[in-house]
């Protein structure tokens, strides 16, 4: 039987703890063992309490997407669902001004159910991305936990990828076997030579010969395109796989997303300080 000194006085020291104490331990151990059904009911929970068209298509894509993955949801779906619920806090409080028309008469159009506002989930109010936020904090949960135990990052060398095989030059039939493109040339001048009577009825028209070369020309103008709409297609797919599973590096270059946050920060200043301005009462 296995026994290892440190790990029996670990176990003694977990039991010397108090219960209130262990029943955290216990509780934490089960919030990290389903930390998936977690994101799933603080998805559905935040289109309970916004009952918005923002917050309807995550519950969608749990129920048809990530419930239905065997043996669990990929990469993707979580990466959809962090980005997607990043860009609707943004949505939200981009239309929490006070210059929008529909923010000018809120308590007449607060009672109002079919307000086009309260259907889309970007009207005015106190703590409007509170659930928002608590999902993305269990999405960025979920996702450290997947990291830990390595299963996050798949491996993509071990992948083969479908633009290899469009990676080399693409070639004509004619070139690479030229030999079946000339067989009825050799076949048409062998019964030529070999039967005298056949001489003129087996030589081929004008118009199947031309019928041939519109094929070959068709085939090969076929292949080429195929090969130039290849050569534009793999580097956009590398370029965005790139961007979804990035290799590691130490070193992180965030100067276009800092330039952006600056860029979004000067224009909020510009159109929308009086919105945060206090508004003092003018002397008559």
């Amino acid at each position: 039987m296995f026994y290892n000194e440190e790990l029996e006085a670990s176990d003694r020291f977990y039991r010397n703890q108090p219960q209130l104490l262990q029943l955290c331990y216990a509780l934490y151990n089960i919030l990290v063992a389903r930390s998936e059904m977690v994101c799933y009911l603080v998805m559905v929970l935040n289109h309970m309490v916004s009952a918005s068209c923002l917050t309807l298509p995550l519950p969608v894509c749990v129920f048809l997407w990530a419930m239905l993955s065997v043996p669990r949801p990929s990469k993707r779906f979580w990466m959809t669902a962090i980005i997607y619920t990043e860009v609707t806090i943004v949505i939200k409080y981009f239309f929490q001004f006070g210059f929008f028309p529909f923010n000018q008469k809120m308590e007449l159009e607060r009672s109002k159910p079919f307000h086009p506002p309260n259907i889309l989930g970007v009207e005015k109010k106190d703590g409007y991305v509170l659930y928002d936020l608590l999902q993305l904090l269990a999405l960025f949960f979920h996702r450290s936990i997947l990291k830990c135990h390595g299963l996050w990052d798949q491996n993509v060398s071990m992948e083969t990828n479908p633009l290899d095989q469009y990676s080399r030059p693409a070639s004509s039939p004619s070139s690479d076997n030229p030999a079946p493109a000339s067989s009825p040339q050799v076949k048409t001048n062998s019964s030529l030579l070999g039967s005298p009577e056949g001489s003129v009825c087996s030589q081929p028209s004008r118009s199947d010969l031309l019928l041939v070369k519109l094929k070959e020309a068709f085939i090969r103008s076929k292949n080429y395109s195929v090969h130039r709409g290849m050569l534009l297609y793999g580097p956009l797919c590398e370029f965005f796989r790139a961007l979804v599973q990035p290799e590691y590096s130490a070193v992180t270059d965030v100067y276009v997303a800092m330039f952006l946050a600056d860029t979004i920060d000067f224009i909020i200043i510009v159109f929308g300080f009086w919105a945060f301005a206090v508004k003092w009462p003018t002397r008559s």
